[in-house]
């Protein structure tokens, strides 16, 4: 027996055809990506607003409170660098 597929019953039905439960899982899921929506919007701002008193902070600090960049002591030109440490043949195991 052939059915047409105006009158097969089925779980993916959409529409006006979709039965009571698949209308309702469809209404629940979109309230559901709605509120994840407004949340997305929500914590987006806060990075904003905490991005731009970040900004605001840096942009006042004055001239003598910037860090100055890092020098390495560098060895004396007439002496020789450290030798590297001996190699080992076998593998060493790292747990």
């Amino acid at each position: 027996m052939v059915q047409s597929p105006t009158t097969s019953l089925t779980a993916t039905q959409h529409g006006h055809d979709a039965g009571p439960m698949v209308r309702l899982q469809g209404r629940q899921i979109a309230a559901r990506l709605a509120a994840l929506g407004r949340q997305v919007d929500f914590l987006t701002g806060e990075v904003h607003e905490a991005a731009e008193d970040l900004g605001a902070t840096v942009a006042v600090l004055p001239p003598h409170r910037t860090p100055g960049p890092r020098i390495r002591p560098r060895p004396a030109l007439d002496t020789t660098p450290p030798s590297a440490p001996p190699r080992t043949s076998a593998p060493t195991r790292h747990r």
